[in-house]
């Protein structure tokens, strides 16, 4: 909360109440340090600043910017995107130079399935901080999702350019070029999404998919039976094998794999894919993966 004009305190606490609780006793002893200069700890200032109630007659386009933006983010902590979007919409308003407020509006529009204006929100920020490397992956994901794959790559290859020590922007770039048929670029993304987060199932399935794609199903089961060892519980391993034993023919395989899973944990997808296959299991193989 505003304590004095451009002076924030953000606790990351995930509910208003808890923020404001924290927010208002580091306010009180950051006043008693002397930090603020003369200015004494004034509660009644201090509990209207953080409701954004008081307007300082001399403010500034951009701090009424960041009083609009420390409220919207509170909604946002508080996972209430849809309270927290019209509160962006005035902070963009006021300082349309600030990019951190576009970025933060984009993230509140998606959330509540306003996809399209999150994009273009997201690249005015892009346009105001083109270093910023979560705009950057935000917009990948985006176009990515959208099936919009060549702006999906331009994005995700910056946001790892920008951040190389990031598994995420590697990991959606190997599906993305996946998708495209660059099975050697998948691959090439999956191995270091993989040496950055070892523990990643998804980038360790990569290479699997690429050689089912090549149309080497013998090795591609192989590798998805190492996979799943290696991650018993990752449902997509459990989900990749069951259709590669599937699309080789071999349904009761498939069947007997899944069952054993959904026997130590019930899961939707996998539960799905068992009566997907049990309809399907005289008709013939199903479509590659």
């Amino acid at each position: 909360g505003l304590v004095d004009p451009g002076f924030f305190i953000d606790t990351m606490h995930p509910t208003v109440e808890g923020h404001q609780l924290i927010a208002r006793e580091i306010a009180r002893r950051v006043c008693a340090s002397g930090l603020l200069g003369e200015d004494a700890w004034d509660e009644a200032r201090f509990d209207e600043a953080l409701v954004g109630a008081q307007k300082d007659a001399a403010a500034t386009g951009l701090l009424e910017m960041q009083r609009l933006l420390f409220v919207a983010k509170s909604f946002q902590r508080a996972g209430d995107h849809q309270q927290a979007v019209p509160y962006l919409e005035q902070a963009v308003e006021r300082a349309p130079g600030f990019a951190a407020a576009y970025a933060a509006l984009g993230i509140s529009l998606a959330a509540v399935d306003r996809e399209d204006e999150a994009i273009e929100a997201w690249l005015k920020a892009a346009r105001l901080d083109p270093e910023d490397p979560y705009v950057a992956l935000n917009l990948g994901l985006a176009f990515k999702k959208r099936r919009r794959k060549d702006e999906a790559l331009r994005w995700l290859e910056e946001a790892a350019a920008r951040r190389p020590e990031w598994a995420v922007p590697q990991l959606t770039l190997a599906s993305v070029r996946l998708e495209l048929g660059d099975l050697a670029g998948a691959e090439r993304a999956a191995a270091v999404a993989m040496r950055l987060d070892p523990e990643n199932a998804r980038a360790a399935l990569i290479p699997v998919r690429a050689l089912a794609l090549r149309g080497d199903r013998p090795a591609s089961i192989e590798a998805a039976r190492r996979v799943h060892r290696r991650f018993p519980g990752a449902v997509e391993a459990v989900e990749l094998l069951a259709v590669l034993h599937a699309d080789s023919g071999n349904s009761r395989e498939a069947i007997e794999l899944l069952e054993r899973s959904l026997s130590a944990s019930e899961n939707p997808q996998l539960r799905s894919l068992l009566q997907d296959l049990r309809a399907s299991e005289k008709t013939g193989s199903r479509q590659a993966p």
